[in-house]
């Protein structure tokens, strides 16, 4: 058996008010034949729901990183990075629950070829029901065509898929990554509070020419796959801010510009809505202003 001091994968998890369903993930790794051949480091980014001393007191034996306030997961996950030993990093949701076997053919994957930076397998929230959670290029045209046509597609597709793709980026809901790999492109964009940082990392292992592989045959529950960014109204906020700065940082400003119209069209129209059915109205007036001003904060930089 190896020692837990010389690991192989580092599983990372960044957790955030999770003890709804953090034990069942945690529990789903330490049931895994893999178990003995990993560490677990749990960053918890000033949860106040008890979810921290849950973890220490039942889970003794994993790291945990306690953060005084909500640092994003980006940033918490370059935390975790930096505490970890081994040569491949896990980076896995709380709202997951792995099979068994995932670790080994996951890692198998990475192994079996050096160019690859990543992987990731097919996440399900439901029987039958899969998450895409993998795409090619993303900017505005491409985005359009992913959630208005791909999608649908893919996930008819999903059903039957066997063989492995080569994609350009991966959901970091559960994400395997070549340790070397983030050694040549470097950890998270910490400017990434929540959502389109994993986005950013696989679109910078790709300009490396490394590999980004999804694989189907390997299958990871993802309670939270059936929601969207809209869950909430600063969830939601957190969504466009991260979208409309990975615009910036990597496409054009035809992209960029379209994006900012579409977004201004779109929290107008829910705006209206709102007013006229007089439903959330002063948070949905709150979060229009507060897009608002982030747009002319964008406008005074550029």
């Amino acid at each position: 058996m190896v020692s837990k001091k010389a690991p192989q994968t580092s599983v990372i998890l960044v957790n955030y008010n999770g003890k709804g369903f953090i034990e069942d993930c945690l529990d789903s790794l330490i049931q895994d034949s893999f178990y003995p051949f990993m560490e677990i480091i749990v960053v918890d980014n000033g949860s106040r729901d008890g979810s921290p001393e849950l973890i220490t007191k039942k889970y003794p034996e994993i790291k945990l990183i306690r953060n005084e306030e909500n640092r994003g997961y980006a940033c918490a996950n370059n935390q975790g990075i930096h505490a970890a030993k081994a040569d491949y990093f896990l980076l896995l949701n709380t709202d997951t629950v792995v099979q068994p076997e995932t670790l080994t053919e996951l890692l198998s994957i990475l192994r079996s070829d050096e160019k690859a930076g990543a992987v990731g397998p097919l996440l399900y929230f439901n029987k039958g029901k899969y998450q895409v959670s993998f795409g090619n290029k993303v900017d505005f045209f491409h985005e359009i065509l992913q959630k208005s046509t791909l999608n649908f597609i893919w996930k008819k597709r999903l059903r039957s898929l066997r063989r492995n793709l080569a994609v350009g980026w991966l959901s970091g809901a559960c994400l395997m990554i070549r340790k070397q790999a983030l050694e040549d492109i470097g950890l998270f964009d910490d400017n990434f509070f929540l959502y389109f940082e994993d986005i950013d990392l696989c679109y910078r292992l790709r300009q490396k020419k490394y590999k980004l592989i999804f694989t189907p045959s390997v299958r990871v529950y993802h309670k939270g796959g059936g929601s969207s960014a809209a869950d909430s109204l600063k969830n939601r906020f957190f969504y466009r801010k991260s979208q409309l700065y990975f615009y910036e940082k990597h496409n054009s400003k035809l992209s960029f510009f379209l994006l900012k119209i579409y977004l201004c069209i779109v929290f107008c129209l829910s705006y209206l809505k709102s007013w006229l059915g007089r439903e959330n109205r002063i948070k949905e007036k709150a979060e229009f202003f507060k897009l608002l001003k982030f747009f002319d904060k964008e406008n005074n930089q550029t």
